[in-house]
C-alpha cells in the first residue's frame, strides 16, 4: 500500500511540517491520496502506472501537486463550501474536462454542485489549491468578478497567461519553501503570508486581466483615493499590507484602485506596496538577527525571490546589507 512519507523529490521534509508525499503504482491508491476528494480513477491507456501526490494543509487552504503517467478517467466530488482550482504544469496529449477539450492553458474548476469528470492525458502534472468559498468570494468581490459561482458546475475557465503563470509559480514556491523550512515559528509566520498570496493568485486567475472600461473617476478624487491608500500602507510599518487592504480602506474595487494608482503615480498598487515592503525590509536588516527574519517581517516568504527583487531595487543582495550593519560574526540567513 502507498503510504505518506516525509519526502519531497527524494529529500526529507522538516519534522511536523504537514507536507505529505506519496508515490504509487496503482490507480486506486492514487485516487485515494487526495484528502476529501471522493475520487474514482480508471486507467485508460496501457502500461505500468506511476503516480505521486505532494500535499500540504495551510490552515484553511490545501495545496497539492499530482503527477500521473497514464491516461485516466477521473470522477469525483468535493465537499460543499470549498472551491478547488487546478492549473496544469505539463500535459502530454489530448484531454477532456467535463466535456470540454483542454490543452493545459485553462483553469480546472473541480468543485461544483454535481462533481467533476476528467479524461486526463498520459503525462499529467497538475498543481491545485482548495480554498473555502467564503474566502475566495471575498477576494473576488474586490476584483468586481460577479460571473463566478462556486456552486456552478465544474468547468474549465479561461485565464490570461500571466495570471496562470503567477498561480503556478506561487503554488510551486509554497511547496518548495515549506519543504525546506525547519524553524516552526518561521514556518507559522510564512503560512499566514502564503495563504494570503495563494488566495490572491487564485482570485486573479479566476478574474483574469481586466481592462479599465467604464471607470470614470474625477481627477481630484483619484488623488484622494491614492492618498488614503498610501497613508494606510505606512500606518503600521510592522504589518505587511495587501492590495485588498488598500481597496477596503479606500472604499473602491481592485480595478478602480489600479486605475487611480496608474494615473496618479504611474505604478500599480502592487508595485507600490512591493517597494514599500522592500524599503521596510532594508531598514529591518539593520536591526534584525537574520535576513530571513527581516524578510518574513515584511511579508516575503520566498527568500530566493526576495533576494532577487531586493538586488534589483538596491543594487546589492540583502546579505550584503545585513553584513554592513551587523557584527562580523553573524551569519546572514537567506
Amino acid at each position: 500500500m502507498a503510504a505518506y512519507a516525509d519526502l519531497t523529490d527524494g529529500e526529507p521534509c522538516p519534522s511536523g511540517s504537514g507536507l505529505r508525499f506519496a508515490r504509487t503504482h496503482d490507480v486506486d491508491e492514487q485516487a485515494a491520496l487526495l484528502h476529501g476528494w471522493n475520487q474514482i480513477y480508471d486507467q485508460m491507456s496501457p502500461g505500468p502506472f506511476n503516480g505521486s501526490i505532494l500535499e500540504m494543509d495551510l490552515g484553511e487552504l490545501q495545496i497539492f501537486r499530482e503527477v500521473t503517467s497514464n491516461s485516466l478517467h477521473q470522477i469525483g466530488a468535493l465537499p460543499r463550501g470549498t472551491c478547488a482550482v487546478g492549473v496544469p504544469i505539463g500535459m502530454k496529449g489530448s484531454a477532456t474536462f467535463c466535456g470540454t477539450a483542454c490543452d493545459g492553458s485553462q483553469l480546472h474548476i473541480f468543485s461544483g454542485s454535481s462533481g467533476f469528470e476528467f479524461y486526463s492525458p498520459e503525462g499529467l502534472d497538475i498543481i491545485g489549491v482548495v480554498i473555502p468559498e467564503t474566502r475566495l468570494l471575498r477576494a473576488l468581490e474586490m476584483r468586481e468578478t460577479a460571473n463566478f459561482s462556486p456552486e456552478a458546475e465544474a468547468h474549465l475557465r479561461t485565464t490570461s497567461s500571466r495570471c496562470g503563470r503567477q498561480l503556478r509559480e506561487t503554488a510551486l514556491s509554497v511547496l518548495s519553501v515549506l519543504s525546506q523550512a525547519a524553524d516552526p515559528d518561521a514556518r507559522a509566520a510564512m503560512i499566514v503570508l502564503m495563504m494570503r498570496d495563494l488566495t490572491a493568485s487564485v482570485a486573479d486567475a479566476i478574474a483574469g486581466d481586466h481592462q479599465d472600461n467604464g471607470i470614470r473617476i474625477p481627477q481630484g478624487h483619484r488623488w484622494q483615493i491614492v492618498r488614503r491608500a498610501i497613508s494606510f500602507a505606512h500606518d503600521d510599518p510592522g504589518s505587511p499590507v495587501t492590495v485588498e487592504d488598500l481597496c477596503a480602506v479606500a472604499g473602491v474595487s481592485r480595478r478602480a484602485l489600479q486605475y487611480c494608482f496608474n494615473d496618479v503615480l504611474g505604478v500599480s498598487p502592487a508595485a507600490y506596496l512591493k517597494a514599500v515592503r522592500l524599503n521596510g525590509a532594508r531598514r529591518s536588516l539593520k536591526e534584525c538577527g537574520s535576513v530571513t527574519e527581516a524578510a518574513t517581517l515584511w511579508g516575503f516568504w520566498h527568500f530566493g525571490r526576495f533576494a532577487a527583487e531586493y538586488s534589483t531595487m538596491f543594487g546589492e543582495l540583502p546579505s550584503a546589507t545585513f553584513r554592513r550593519f551587523n557584527a562580523t560574526g553573524k551569519r546572514p540567513d537567506e
